[in-house]
């Protein structure tokens, strides 16, 4: 379980890598300046349209997505990438937007998902995520294991995320220690 741990970490250091090298490019900015920092600050400053955001995550090759907050644990579904759509979804990734997790889940994990989307809008923190997922659609489960952000643009407050799909019975609970 370990050395699955050490290689899911390994792909996701890679994945990151990946959208660091896009972000250098669409921003000239030189591959190590490209932090979490710098592309929260891009969009504080509006320097990235939410547009920019939507076509950066549908492309994505892993499970991103992000959602506006609309009211406490009430968040809109802006856009998933399609990774995620085919994981979790089925179908075009488009067709969710402006769903509500409610639209797409079950209950419990769809409150889940709020509670810890809550959590990121909060605390203005990275958040790292274990969330279960068990697809009514696509008949998958297991666990998304990543991290949430809040951000502003313009009037709005949003959460994105970021993450690997997992089994949830190789997880380790780090709480057992």
């Amino acid at each position: 379980a370990f050395t699955e741990l050490l290689e899911r970490a390994h792909r996701t250091e890679i994945e990151l890598a990946q959208m660091r090298a896009v972000l250098s490019a669409a921003t000239g900015k030189k591959f190590e300046e490209v932090t979490l920092e710098m592309i929260r600050e891009l969009v504080l400053k509006q320097a990235i349209t939410l547009q920019e955001i939507q076509t950066f995550i549908y492309t994505m090759p892993r499970l991103v997505w992000i959602k506006r907050r609309e009211s406490e644990k009430n968040y809109r579904m802006i856009q998933v990438s399609q990774a995620y759509s085919d994981k979790y979804l089925g179908g075009e990734a488009e067709s969710y937007s402006d769903k509500f997790d409610h639209d797409l889940w079950p209950d419990d994990i769809a409150n889940a998902f709020a509670e810890n989307d809550e959590l990121a809008y909060r605390s203005g923190a990275i958040v790292e995520i274990l969330e279960k997922v068990t697809s009514p659609r696509t008949g998958i489960n297991g666990v998304i294991i990543g991290t949430k952000w809040s951000f502003r643009l313009g009037n709005d407050t949003y959460i994105c995320g970021l993450g690997v799909h997992g089994d949830a019975a190789k997880v380790i609970d780090v709480t057992e220690f």
